[in-house]
């Protein structure tokens, strides 16, 4: 490593948040021919994914970002008129145990739903919402960019 390359590097270790420091040091990477230029642009524009998608979220329509999401997340919001079958809806969506899922249960209020699932795909949150059939708890399914 030159000295050039150090005294970047160091710019970027020194400050991680630091976007102009990383995109300085990817160009002079690009210059050098090093594909680890375009991991750091890569990198940088991960991280600021997140916050665009956040605030671009409340201007879309939740129905087509249900719609067109990837991911999503289980979320219990009610228990419905019986604990046994709230539980076993979640040990069912959860492969908890007992305690766990009551424990899980006893965290639910009105204003705090619990989440029985984050980050998974349509099918495998449907399948988890589908445990709570036959019962009156309020399961919904939030897409991840509704909630990011």
């Amino acid at each position: 490593m030159d000295d050039v390359e150090a005294r970047l590097l160091a710019a970027v270790v020194a400050d991680p948040d630091d976007r102009e420091a990383r995109m300085v040091y990817a160009d002079w990477l690009d210059d050098h021919g090093d594909p680890r230029g375009q991991y750091l642009r890569l990198e940088s524009q991960l991280h600021s994914i997140p916050a665009q998608l956040a605030a671009l979220a409340p201007t879309i329509d939740p129905a087509w970002l249900d719609r067109v999401s990837r991911y999503y997340d289980v979320v219990l919001v009610a228990a419905g008129t019986s604990k046994i079958m709230a539980v076993k809806g979640i040990r069912a969506a959860t492969k908890l145990g007992l305690k766990d899922s009551v424990d899980l249960l006893d965290r639910l209020a009105p204003d705090h739903p619990v989440y029985l699932a984050r980050d998974v795909e349509r099918a495998e949150a449907d399948r988890a919402i589908a445990e709570f059939d036959g019962t009156d708890a309020v399961v919904q399914r939030v897409s991840r960019s509704a909630r990011v």
